[in-house]
């Protein structure tokens, strides 16, 4: 496995608490290196610190989401040498060569009701 990171700071400095932070399998379920990956999604919470981290197999390509952002990327988790410390997310996804994509929520208008 490889243990990618990240911590998340508000504009004035203080670290973003409780954001949510989502990492999921783009490829659903896959076969890689010879062993099966099942887990779809993976959501954890900053802490107090606005530290949150995960620890995933080496070479799976997963799309990661930061909900207070609405940055979302796919990144391909590091395997080999580059996997030997805790990797940054956020220097992962300043890389990634897929389309910047801003997360927009998808709320239904409720139905107009007169009495």
């Amino acid at each position: 496995t490889c243990t990618l990171y990240a911590t998340l700071y508000k504009m004035t400095g203080e670290p973003l608490r409780n954001a949510t932070v989502s990492v999921a399998l783009v490829d659903k379920p896959q076969l890689l290196s010879g062993n099966a990956v099942f887990d779809t999604k993976i959501t954890a919470k900053t802490d107090e610190n606005g530290y949150v981290s995960f620890d995933l197999a080496q070479g799976v390509t997963v799309e990661v989401a930061i909900a207070p952002l609405s940055l979302r990327r796919t990144i391909t988790v590091p395997s080999g040498d580059d996997a030997a410390s805790p990797v940054n997310i956020l220097t992962l996804m300043s890389g990634a060569d897929d389309p910047f994509d801003i997360v927009t929520p998808n709320i239904p208008a409720a139905p107009r009701r007169t009495l």
